[in-house]
């Protein structure tokens, strides 16, 4: 229930108080008792009420022989269509103008978060430098899966992200060593990156690896994944309709019980220079699954 206080503090986007609010009741009301699928589909539109009219009135006029009548009508009916397609023309170039304006504003975005990352990465590496030890060493890794998604916020942003499916994977995930998920993430988050971006050698992260007691490899191939419909597919960038494949895994245990066997699928974005983490902990379905 709005009261007098809800209303004076109401905001919606510039406007505020009861200037705000009125609107949006106004379009409250709207949306849930005019403006749904069901009332839409017993709507005429106006352009078939003008349809209609144009089709009887020439009905009559072919009826009645009247030549003139009916040249009149498609004059004028050639007329009406004419101005509809130049307000489609007009409607179409304001919103390819709009587009464009979002598209410049994505790609500002897009470069701001490009210098983000690479400040963030200078950064480090300064600590690096001046510290004698690597910023990630002084990551606290969590014993339960309840924190990840935040975590990562926290903790890897810019060098590793879940895609919303993989957050929503580890809820309540089976792997019983939830310690070793984290360090997973923070090693590719750390020393792949590094390597991914040139800066370090695959021996250094192939010894990571080891220390770990974990393996990395191909997930599958690209024919067999498609044979999994969208198992090893991610929608990325949120909010887009690419598809990406996640091709690469790290790995511990050959147990097909969740339980005691890790697996991380991911891809590497060259674009924005991260790792994207598609699924977690437990195996993706193959032929032999």
């Amino acid at each position: 229930m709005a009261t007098l206080e809800t209303v004076r503090s109401f905001r919606d986007g510039e406007a505020f108080g009861a200037d705000a609010f009125s609107p949006f009741i106004t379009r409250t009301l709207y949306s849930t008792s005019v403006d749904t699928p069901k009332s839409r589909q017993c709507w005429t539109s106006f352009a078939d009420i003008q349809n209609q009219r144009f089709a009887q009135e020439a009905a009559r006029a072919r009826a009645a022989n009247d030549d003139r009548s009916v040249i009149k009508l498609y004059e004028e009916e050639v007329g009406r269509l004419q101005q509809q397609l130049n307000q489609a023309e007009t409607d179409a170039n304001e919103y390819n103008t709009l587009a464009d304006e979002r598209k410049g504003i994505a790609e500002a975005a897009e470069a701001r978060a490009y210098f983000l990352r690479v400040e963030n990465d200078r950064l480090r590496g300064l600590l690096t430098q001046r510290g004698g030890t690597d910023p990630d060493a002084q990551i606290l890794i969590p014993d339960t899966y309840d924190e990840l998604p935040d975590w990562c916020d926290k903790n890897l942003a810019g060098r590793l992200m879940l895609v919303p499916r993989a957050a929503r994977s580890v809820r309540g995930a089976p792997y019983d060593n939830p310690s070793l998920v984290y360090k997973a993430l923070l090693m590719l988050a750390g020393v792949y990156r590094q390597m991914r971006l040139g800066l370090i050698g695959r021996e250094a992260y192939e010894e990571e690896l080891r220390s770990l007691e974990l393996t990395e490899s191909g997930s599958i191939s690209s024919v067999r994944a498609g044979e999994q419909g969208e198992e090893y597919y991610v929608t990325y960038p949120s909010g887009s309709t690419r598809r990406r494949f996640l091709d690469i895994h790290v790995r511990k245990g050959t147990s097909y019980d969740p339980r005691h066997a890790l697996r991380v699928y991911f891809f590497w974005d060259e674009e924005t220079s991260q790792v994207v983490v598609g699924w977690l902990t437990s195996h993706l379905d193959t032929r032999k699954t």
